[in-house]
């Protein structure tokens, strides 16, 4: 039996679209590194640069300790049949804690100083709400006929109860006497009844990076980084379906509350290598060209599924007004292994560290293959089978060129800075779904003392996403939901030299 079979198209079955949500990663870190839109790769001198290029950690002098809590809001305008809908949620938590420790081997030339680093830092934030309402314009639109399909497709087994198992269960679809298999209980077209959905999510990915890095004659850093990610996704959703024709002998169907609750959790682990050199280091104009790059290894992921759905059915008739049906709890677990991801980066400083006036410049490219995404099963995976999830992602993803940019303008002890990053949309032109290209744009400012600084920054996400109520083809299904979603991120990093 095929996952989708277990799960059906709204749940967690969508196995290519989970790949992506742990593969398709931004980056907050610190301040400073939010702040200059993450074009990191040729710079260095930041604790983030550890889970990035871990050459950066070899341009440090001395030690460091930097500690970033962060302010989240999600806001998510949703747009259904010509409903527009908004809602919003916060969200407070610890973007990175670091400390790079300094070995000094007291030379100039050859090997310089050994660097060691251990960070804790968050990946993306996956808080939002959603709020959604409209009535479907065809009578495939139906969900009580997009649930007949499933049953006609999978059958109603007893185990696992799939979602039209439930339907089948509370008197939402019924066998079909004539032609044999399933078909809706009420003769209701989809533009009879309205859909609403109240959707919540949360969690993050955070990963812990052990770092080495070094120093060669103050021209060439190099750096290794071994990275433990954690993974914590949870969603609760309901959606309910209104009969808006009210009471007719036909349809004593009022209608249904769908309740689904999703978690999912796992642990992954990757390798990062990178260096970072001045090539230029004795030239009267090109002294302050830094070049870099960086290759992050796939992240390989033990996951593990937790599901339960709950559908209650409402009729008016008096006699049988309500049926409600569990699913039994569910959990699977399985492999993912995430994308190959390439860096380049290229950044110009200029004005001497003890003059008044300094900047730097900097901008970076990065790769990476969505396509080589890969599902696979452990010995936690029962029946599930990932043959179709995988075939999807090979069809249906893309490789992706990403860009940010940033600069920075010291002035005394203050340093005013600002950035923007581009990800490319990772979905093939004729996949026709999923999300487009997401925008970042920040900008922060920063004081600094003799041993300690802080640095405040704002960081706006923006995105479009679409998706379905529930969808089995291109017939059945609740047609298109747009939406619009903002991150905005306040940060601010407290660090201590020693």
């Amino acid at each position: 039996m095929c996952a989708s079979t277990i799960f059906s198209a709204t749940a967690v079955a969508q196995n290519e679209v989970e790949a992506l949500r742990y593969s398709r990663l931004y980056h907050a870190g610190t301040a400073r590194f939010s702040a200059m839109g993450g074009a990191f790769t040729a710079l260095g001198g930041d604790a983030t640069t550890m889970a990035f290029n871990p050459a950066g950690i070899g341009v440090y002098r001395s030690g460091e300790f930097t500690l970033t809590p962060n302010l989240m809001y999600s806001s998510q305008a949703s747009s259904y049949m010509g409903n527009n809908t908004s809602d919003d949620r916060y969200s407070f938590g610890l973007s990175n804690i670091a400390g790079i420790g300094v070995i000094n081997l007291h030379q100039n030339e050859g090997l310089v100083n050994i660097n060691l680093g251990i960070s804790s830092s968050r990946y993306n934030t996956f808080s939002g709400r959603t709020a959604v309402q409209g009535s479907p314009v065809s009578e495939g639109g139906s969900y009580l006929a997009y649930f007949a399909d499933l049953a006609n497709a999978y059958g109603t087994p007893e185990y696992p109860k799939g979602e039209q198992s439930l339907a089948y269960e509370t008197w939402i679809i019924d066998d079909d006497t004539i032609n044999g298999g399933y078909i809706p209980s009420y003769d209701l077209r989809g533009n009879d009844t309205e859909d609403r959905r109240n959707a919540e999510t949360w969690g993050s990915i955070r990963e812990f990076d052990f770092s080495l890095g070094g120093n060669i004659s103050h021209i060439f850093y190099f750096g290794l980084t071994v990275g433990i990610q954690n993974i914590s996704y949870s969603k609760d959703l309901t959606d309910e379906n209104r009969n808006m024709l009210n009471v007719d002998e036909n349809a004593p169907y009022d209608g249904f509350f769908y309740d689904q609750t999703y978690r999912q959790s796992g642990t992954g682990y990757n390798f990062k290598a990178g260096f970072i050199a001045r090539p230029f280091v004795y030239s009267d104009f090109l002294t302050g060209l830094r070049i870099g790059a960086a290759i992050h290894t796939p992240t390989f992921i033990n996951m593990n599924d937790e599901w339960e759905w709950e559908l209650e059915s409402t009729f008016f008739d008096n006699d049988t007004p309500e049926y409600l049906y569990d699913s039994e709890e569910g959990e699977t677990g399985y492999d993912l292994q995430t994308p190959f991801k390439y860096m380049l980066g290229a950044a110009y400083t200029f004005g001497s560290q003890g003059s008044k006036l300094r900047g730097t410049l900097s901008v970076d490219y990065e790769n990476v293959d969505y396509s080589k995404m890969k599902m696979r099963t452990n010995s936690n995976s029962g029946n599930m089978d990932f043959r179709d999830a995988n075939q999807n992602i090979t069809t249906y993803y893309k490789s992706t060129n990403n860009l940010r940019v940033g600069g920075e303008l010291n002035y005394n002890k203050f340093a005013f800075r600002g950035g923007y990053a581009l990800y490319e949309n990772p979905y093939m032109a004729s996949a026709g779904k999923g999300k487009g290209d997401t925008h970042i744009a920040s900008f922060g400012v920063g004081i600094q003392g003799a041993s300690s600084y802080v640095d405040f920054t704002y960081s706006r996400l923006m995105q479009k996403d679409r998706e379905y109520l529930f969808y089995f083809d291109d017939v059945y299904n609740s047609g298109e939901i747009t939406h619009d979603i903002v991150q905005g991120n306040f940060m601010v990093t407290f660090g201590w030299r020693f």
